[in-house]
């Protein structure tokens, strides 16, 4: 587990072999309570990337899988 953060760069282990240093990336993920698997799915984000691929990564984050949208609402 430790190696696959690292792998993907939310810690940093350190010359020792041992010691990990955690990176803003895994600060972020800690901080914010973000998912491992979300935060893989960040990583990959170019920034050539549209607004729609953006989004569509943000939709496919477990965090928000809970958020329900009203696409209208009519005013009495």
């Amino acid at each position: 587990a430790i190696h696959e953060l690292g792998t993907h760069g939310m810690v940093k282990i350190l010359d020792d072999g041992f010691s990990l240093q955690a990176t803003s990336m895994g600060r972020c993920m800690a901080t914010y309570y973000i998912q491992f698997d979300t935060m893989k799915m960040f990583v990959d984000v170019e920034p050539s990337w549209s607004v729609s691929q953006l989004l569509d990564l943000l939709c496919r984050a477990s965090e928000l899988a809970q958020v329900t949208l009203v696409s209208a609402r009519t005013v009495a």
